[in-house]
């Protein structure tokens, strides 16, 4: 007789289990869905350029493990795509829309449509933005990012088909062709100040209070010009028969940046060879306070130096080598380095090696973020690079790279990534500005 009690109390037992377990409900804070996602997340974003699907790969952004990736239909309109972070919101901002994304999930929350003529900037709670109505009629945007909305905040019509749009402190920045520049309040869309260059325009140093057209540096706040580069005398590097090139990199308020290259055809044995120099100088004064070495070489294997920002008293810098491919044309290669911005030491490269072609790079805290792509030592390109993506993480204080991840992809091949970090509440990218 024990044993049919015995059966009867599990029986018994199950059932309350059950109904134990039916009460459970959900927490909505934490729906079963959610990835926990690290302190610092690194989302990469890849487009097949082909159907338009898109993927997001999230990592850990201190170590370079993954952590999941959130998959999104083919979408024919969409060529290119990329992440930004802000308002606890993860946004892919598309050639077509801007998607708000819940970042734990995947899930996508709305969408803005939105034909898309340059990838919109993320500013706090607004995107700026350039839409194309037609194949004339291009408006410079602001809108809402903490909700769908079809209302924008302003808009501005431009003349033609832009080519950048930046902000800073307060000002959209809207080069509608590579001469020509106007500044938009950002809470009006109203004109500040236009500015009409006698040479193409860079814009890479706004964020330190300047740009530059050519040798002429103009005022980031006013658009009026503070000061021309002139042409540094340094003893003839090659001698009597040196050809001297001088060009204005990058200022500030106070300092400018000019290179100087010495070339002398046939110099050794018949081939033709260029040394540069690096010179920091006081605008008001046009004195030379520092200079330094700036890359060197056989002319039909040249290295090249730019300074593409400031950040924390150093320069960033990306280096570009071409050298003759095995049976055909050019390799070209590219890798970024830092430098004091008093060039009181030499560049540190993050790479020893002269080899693949690296991205946009992204900064985040005291580091950088970028990948690479490499290309066959044959010249010969293929539709797809034969080497998945490489992704990168240097620490900015000592040239020393944290990790490095080509697992981490699913074998994504080709140049259509991008990239976005989250760490501390806060999105890093190149469109949060």
């Amino acid at each position: 007789m024990k044993i049919p009690y015995l059966i009867i109390l599990c029986i018994l037992l199950s059932l309350l289990s059950c109904k134990k377990d039916k009460v459970v409900k959900p927490d909505p804070e934490k729906p079963v869905s959610a990835v926990p996602l690290p302190d610092s997340v690194l989302f990469v974003n890849t487009v097949d350029q082909t159907s338009g699907a898109t993927v997001l790969f999230v990592l850990n952004a201190a170590t370079g493990a993954s952590v999941t990736k959130y998959t999104y239909p083919a979408d024919a309109g969409t060529t290119w795509s990329y992440p930004v972070t802000g308002n606890d919101l993860l946004y892919t901002l598309q050639t077509h829309k801007i998607n708000a994304i819940n970042m734990a999930t995947g899930k996508l929350v709305w969408t803005d449509a939105l034909n898309n003529a340059l990838t919109p900037i993320l500013h706090q709670q607004t995107f700026f933005g350039v839409k194309q109505e037609n194949t004339t009629s291009y408006e410079a945007y602001a809108l809402d990012a903490t909700r769908q909305t079809n209302d924008f905040l302003w808009k501005y019509k431009l003349p033609g088909a832009p080519v950048q749009l930046n902000y800073y402190n307060g000002v959209v920045y809207v080069l509608t062709d590579v001469t020509h520049l106007t500044a938009l309040d950002a809470k009006t869309g109203t004109a500040k100040w236009s500015v009409a260059a006698a040479a193409p325009l860079s814009l890479n140093a706004i964020n330190d209070g300047a740009f530059i057209a050519g040798n002429t540096i103009y005022n980031a706040a006013t658009g009026v010009i503070i000061g021309t580069a002139g042409t540094i005398n340094i003893p003839l590097f090659y001698g009597a028969g040196t050809i001297v090139r001088s060009q204005l990199l990058y200022a500030t308020p106070t300092v400018c940046y000019i290179k100087t290259g010495h070339y002398r055809p046939s110099a050794y044995s018949g081939y033709d060879f260029n040394q540069d120099f690096l010179s920091v100088v006081d605008i008001a004064s046009g004195t030379e306070k520092q200079r330094i070495k700036f890359g060197e070489g056989y002319i039909l294997v040249p290295t090249t130096n730019v300074i593409t920002q400031m950040w924390n008293n150093k320069l960033i810098i990306s280096q570009t080598h071409s050298e003759t491919a095995k049976f055909y044309g050019y390799l070209a290669s590219s890798r970024y380095g830092i430098l004091p911005a008093d060039l009181s030491s030499e560049l540190v490269t993050f790479e020893q090696e002269q080899r693949g072609v690296s991205s946009e790079y992204l900064i985040a805290g005291n580091r950088i973020f970028y990948f690479k792509v490499y290309w066959p030592a044959s010249g010969i390109t293929p539709f797809v690079p034969g080497t998945p993506n490489l992704f990168l993480s240097v620490n900015l204080l000592t040239g020393q790279q944290q990790w490095s991840s080509d697992k981490s992809f699913d074998d994504t091949k080709g140049p259509a990534m991008s990239a976005c970090v989250y760490t501390g509440g806060k999105g890093f990218s190149k469109y949060i500005q």
